[in-house]
């Protein structure tokens, strides 16, 4: 959404971040990236090329890291599994223990990408 109060009535009551005087963030709920993982998988499963998943089990963003105003695992932990569920076996997903934005994460994206290509 754009300022706070472009947020309409039905998400008013919801984990809300203002990320910008013109950016206003919400936070998905279980049922949402239930959703979002199946669709990501799908959308993966079609992929010609080699293809992998890293799931970085401490957070997806900055403000869902330990601490941060998001941070709720089980959420994440909800999109996560049903990414798991729905995606092909040909593809490899990677749960690691770190925050996207930690090196260890990139690091491993980077040499897996290497090795891809």
């Amino acid at each position: 959404f754009a300022q706070l109060d472009t947020v309409p009535e039905q998400f008013k009551e919801r984990d809300l971040y203002s990320w910008a005087p013109d950016v206003t963030l919400m936070r998905t709920n279980i049922e949402e990236n239930q959703i979002l993982g199946k669709q990501l998988a799908q959308k993966l499963n079609k992929a010609t090329a080699s293809t992998a998943i890293f799931l970085p089990k401490k957070g997806i963003s900055q403000v869902d890291m330990e601490g941060g105003i998001f941070h709720q695992p089980e959420i994440d932990r909800a999109l996560f599994d049903a990414i798991k569920e729905h995606t092909d076996s040909k593809i490899s997903v990677s749960e690691l223990d770190a925050h996207i934005n930690d090196s260890d994460f990139a690091k491993a994206l980077a040499e897996t990408l290497l090795k891809m290509i």
